[in-house]
């Protein structure tokens, strides 16, 4: 081993860590050396690296100090070495410079390429910049514009790249706009302007570009996330920085000599406030965006959504300073602007002055969006406005008396309204007990006042500022959603404390009952009908999902096919999505910036390699787990069975499970009442330890209508005849010794058993120890679950249909084909699971996923036919039934074997059994060869039981069977034993019995006088 590896081996991660005063926090270091920001340097101690997504950089030991210390590699071996008291055995020159990655490479020769083509003489791009647009060659040389031919493709081919690498970097394409396969080519065609983009370290991260033509808007790389700035190279090198939107801003802004700008290159994205938020602190930020008009101000669009989104994404970091420019006259942007004044003849220095003019002049966030209201030409459209921006309730929360009086005047001035109203716009948004105050004096005064004027003021208070809102839902109750929370208006505790917090006022003291009752009057003639919907909502329109996971500030998670998951309002996002929580949740924080290799590392150590099953279960139980959260996309939802005697821990497979999605153990087995309380309101009904003895009908029709994702039925509040439904979004793991009997099909077939193996158990894990390490990774672990669903299952939703024709074909008729969309599901699942975590090395995803698929299949088939056999109530009765005839036949020495018309080929012996009335008929003996896989292509003695009976024939027997072995008939009508026969034909053919029919096609044996006649025969070995 040589010094570096000891080196590395040796220095552990953490202790330099605090060599540099840095504290690990979850999985970050905080503040991180290499670029002294905070929640940016990830960090694995298992592996003894890191990695920083502010600067790019990452590596070992070595690699951090060399970042840290601005030194080289044997410097830094150095200081490491000295570190841990370790002697160098050898002494090292520098490293060499580090070697161009393949798209470093690629990237650079494409951004040389594109600038030769644009200095070029008559170059059409080169008169498009300097002389259409105006800017200068200085400028064009220095943002390093290009101009595309068509023809990168062939030059980076001549530089030993091959189409595939382009189209994986991004700079070719094979298809068209609208997604039809074409011949490769350039990924930005003839006759653009391109710029590249150029990180801290001069390599070449991405391109922009623009349409001479206009036929376009900014083309990004596809795929390629926009981590970074237009000039990201001087991302946080100045005091003072000017934020832009695109290239021809930036470009005229660099024409008269500031540099100190950067662009957004259109819309911000979280990405880009998350950069400011790491190069900003005690810096400036001048937002200086497109003064595009507002067609409807209620829409939040364009430039001035670009301002907001970028100072609320900062306001709450105290040391970054945001300004606000906003240039007069009608130039319609930056770019717009300065060039008008060139136009106008003022120099470079002129304009700089202008800028500075600007920049002094330039307002806060607050007095900005009053000076936005301006644009809005009808007061009463302004006032909306008003409050749909919550400015009163930004200005309440200033702490200086003096600044929210200033304010205050801007927003009369800005309305047209008094001073006074303007104040008491500010007061009611946020401080509900003054109101009340000034309306019916102090306290002694409030209580004697008229509790539905009282109603009336606290319920326009909620509505006109305080960012509220009232609704109801189908089952009668009234709501309300306030600062991020829902409230059930009524005598409970928690509303009971908002308005006492917010009032003073008790639910028990006057005028108290009649604020309470007004207020659900109120909500229930003027909030808006809401179906209030679960823990879950699946908008398949949008292929959308909506999670709520009990986050904090009353957020929930929001998956679209192809983005990355989202974190949005409960209640008031845009899509007016209201969630309600599961009361077992404990709340989950989605981790934006999760490595999903990592994520499914850590869920196939914790989640798959501690169940004792063989491997494709492991990966079955893991897709079903993860379907729980797009239920919505299948008509049925397998239930699972976890089968196991006490010592394979099948009730801790349960446990983690519950770890896992809850936070918390909830595995266990309630009341039938808690039951459906249980699925209405979470993810997963836990079934601990249910074995058939426990198996009431309750039970068997709440596994089945989870199993069906059925609507439940319950009595309207306030009616005798109506009812609502709601939808259960909740599936069931149940863990059992024994399977479910065979007599319950319904169950048996909507059903995956798991059986656990003492050969599959692993060793050196403790069970406590796994629970630990799963909650501690929870919010990691469900942030890469939620995020591989939002960008590579939602997305192949429709591969689905080839996964059913496969399933169809393949495995017709497979005993659990009932839960086929369920599987199909979970194949797309298996897909995306298999890319981190495959089952074989050097094999297609495809062919892994079918191989699992099969054995799925197969697993499933071998558990359900000794199930079927064992357990099936059908076959029992009849076996019992022909070894009692069996055995009275063969006490009959005076019976002889005879020829009769119903068996022309054959002689029969006749036996009327005198106690069940009815005629049965035992075959001579004959030879075959063997089924039986124990005894294949052996010979045996076969005879054959047979009985011609109706249904009802039948029936009649079993009344008297049943009572001689002093049970009850299973069957309670002929009806229901003829339906029984002819669901269980196969379950009776496995257990040796055969349906003789004269008709291909038909089950049935004849029809006499109307009524339809059944033929058995049971297989008969004969002992020699």
């Amino acid at each position: 081993m040589n010094d570096f590896e000891t080196i590395k081996n040796r220095l552990s991660i953490i202790d330099l860590l605090h060599a540099y005063k840095a504290e690990k926090k979850g999985r970050f270091a905080n503040p991180s050396p290499c670029c002294n920001h905070n929640d940016c340097m990830s960090i694995d101690e298992d592996k003894n690296l890191w990695k920083c997504f502010s600067c790019g950089n990452g590596g070992s030991v070595i690699d951090l100090i060399m970042v840290a210390d601005q030194c080289n590699e044997s410097e830094a071996l150095k200081k490491a070495s000295e570190m841990i008291g370790y002697e160098l055995q050898n002494q090292y020159q520098e490293k060499e410079e580090k070697k161009e990655t393949a798209q470093e490479r690629m990237y650079r020769l494409a951004a040389e390429y594109y600038h030769q083509a644009m200095v070029l003489e008559g170059s059409q791009g080169r008169e498009w910049f300097c002389n259409v647009r105006g800017h200068t060659e200085s400028t064009l040389q220095f943002m390093g514009a290009g101009w595309t031919t068509g023809g990168l493709l062939s030059f980076l081919q001549g530089q030993s790249f091959t189409p595939a690498e382009c189209l994986s970097f991004g700079l070719a394409r094979d298809k068209d706009k609208d997604g039809k396969q074409i011949p490769v080519q350039d990924y930005y065609w003839q006759g653009l302007v391109v710029f590249p983009v150029v990180d801290h370290s001069g390599n070449v991260i991405s391109f922009t570009c623009k349409d001479p033509l206009k036929k376009v808007k900014g083309l990004l790389l596809k795929g390629a996330k926009k981590t970074w700035f237009l000039n990201h190279q001087t991302l946080g090198k100045h005091q003072e920085t000017f934020l832009v939107e695109g290239e021809n801003d930036r470009a005229s802004l660099l024409d008269v000599g500031i540099n100190n700008v950067i662009g957004t290159a259109g819309a911000p994205n979280a990405e880009q406030v998350t950069l400011l938020k790491n190069f900003y602190p005690n810096k400036t930020l001048y937002l200086w965006f497109d003064k595009d008009p507002q067609k409807d101000f209620r829409k939040n669009e364009g430039g001035p959504h670009h301002t907001r989104f970028i100072y609320q994404g900062l306001q709450e970091e105290e040391s970054i300073k945001v300004k606000i420019i906003t240039h007069p006259g009608t130039a319609k942007d930056p770019d717009e602007y300065i060039q008008k004044l060139r136009k106008e003849g003022c120099s470079a220095a002129d304009i700089r002055n202008a800028v500075k003019a600007l920049k002094d002049q330039a307002l806060d966030p607050l007095a900005w969006e009053i000076e936005m209201l301006k644009s809005i030409p009808e007061p009463k459209d302004r006032l909306e406005t008003l409050k749909i921006r919550q400015i009163p309730h930004t200005v309440s929360r200033l702490h200086s008396k003096a600044e929210q009086e200033v304010y205050t005047t801007l927003i009369a001035q800005t309305i047209g309204i008094t001073t006074r109203a303007a104040e008491d716009l500010v007061m009611n948004s946020t401080d509900l007990s003054k109101e009340l105050s000034i309306a019916f004096g102090e306290d002694a005064e409030l209580k004697r006042a008229d509790g539905t004027r009282v109603a009336d003021q606290i319920f326009k208070w909620f509505s006109n500022g305080a960012g509220a809102r009232f609704f109801k839902t189908s089952d009668k109750k009234v709501w309300i959603f306030y600062r991020g929370q829902i409230y059930e208006i009524g005598n409970n505790i928690d509303f009971n404390s908002l308005i006492f917090r917010l009032t003073r006022l008790t639910a028990i003291e006057k005028p108290g009952p009649v604020v309470w009752y007004s207020l659900q009057t109120l909500c229930n003639i003027h909030g808006e009908y809401v179906a209030l919907m679960s823990w879950l909502y699946t908008d398949k329109e949008k292929d959308t999902i909506y999670v709520n996971l009990s986050s904090p500030h009353n957020k929930i998670i929001k998956l679209t096919a192809g983005e990355d998951p989202k974190v949005i309002d409960n209640g008031t996002n845009e899509n007016s999505v209201l969630l309600s929580s599961s009361p077992q949740m404990k709340p989950f924080e989605y981790q934006p910036n999760v490595a999903l290799a990592e994520g499914f590392r850590a869920v196939k150590t914790l989640l798959m390699d501690t169940i004792p099953a063989e491997g494709p279960q492991r990966y079955f139980l893991m897709c079903w787990i993860i379907s729980v959260f797009i239920m919505n996309y299948q008509g049925d939802r397998g239930l699972v069975q976890i089968l196991g005697d006490s010592s394979l821990g099948k009730s801790k497979i349960g446990e983690r499970t519950s770890q896992l999605i809850y936070g918390e153990n909830y595995s266990g087995r309630g009341t039938d009442a808690a039951d459906d309380r249980t699925a209405a309101q979470n993810p997963v009904v836990f079934q601990d330890n249910l074995e058939n003895r426990n198996l009431t009908q309750k039970k068997v029709d709440f596994l089945l209508l989870l199993a069906n994702s059925a609507n439940k039925p319950k009595a309207k509040t306030g009616s005798d005849t109506e009812n609502i439904y709601q939808k259960l979004n909740s599936m069931g793991m149940i863990s059992s010794i024994e399977a479910f009997p065979g007599k319950l099909p319904e169950l048996v077939n909507r059903t995956f058993s798991i059986i656990l193996e003492d050969r599959f158990k692993i060793s050196g894990y403790t069970h406590d120890e796994v629970m630990r390490s799963i909650s501690k990774q929870r919010n990691f672990i469900l942030s890469a679950i939620l995020k591989m669903i939002s960008k590579s299952v939602l997305p192949r939703l429709s591969e689905r249909t080839e996964w059913s024709k496969y399933l169809n074909t393949r495995f017709p008729k497979h005993n659990k084909d009932r839960n086929n969309e369920h599987l199909c599901t979970m194949m797309v699942i298996l897909e995306a699971l298999l890319e981190y975590i495959p089952s074989q090395k050097d094999t297609e995803i495809k062919k892994q996923a079918a191989d699992l698929l099969e054995r799925w299949i197969t697993y499933q088939e071998e558990q359900a036919k000794q199930t079927a056999v064992t357990s099936n109530t059908l076959l029992t009765l009849m076996d019992g039934l022909v070894k009692e005839v069996w055995i009275k036949i063969r006490g009959r020495a005076d019976l002889q074997y005879q020829s009769i018309t119903e068996y022309p080929d054959k002689r029969v012996l006749v036996f009327d059994d005198p106690e069940y009335l009815e005629t049965f008929y035992l075959t001579e003996s004959q030879e075959e060869i063997s089924e039986d896989e124990d005894y294949e292509g052996l010979t045996e003695s076969i005879q054959r039981l047979e009985m011609i009976v109706t249904a009802a024939d039948l029936f009649t027997i079993f009344n008297r069977y049943c009572a001689n072995q002093h049970i009850k008939n299973p069957y309670d009508s002929p009806n229901a034993l003829g339906a029984r026969i002819s669901n269980d034909k196969e379950v009776m053919k496995k257990g040796g019995w055969e349906y003789i029919s004269r008709k291909e096609g038909e089950i049935k044996y004849k029809k006499i006088m109307g009524k339809w006649y059944w033929k058995f025969s049971k297989k008969m070995r004969v002992l020699r």
